[in-house]
């Protein structure tokens, strides 16, 4: 199933799955629990891309 996904995301979203995020929130009404939870994985998806850890930016 990752790998569907993945693919998914590579050819439609030019392999950017914030971009599938940002369009999945548009047409969805969601909590803001689950706003909270998916702005935290963003957050996250972008350290990872830019090589920054939470951990290591916090100390």
């Amino acid at each position: 199933m990752k790998q569907r996904t993945r693919e998914f995301v590579d050819l439609f979203f030019d392999g950017r799955p914030v971009e599938l995020a940002l369009r999945l929130v548009e047409s969805s009404d969601l909590s803001e629990e689950s706003i909270q939870r998916l702005e935290a994985m963003l957050v996250r998806h972008r350290e990872l891309e830019s090589g920054e850890d939470s951990e290591e930016v916090q100390k």
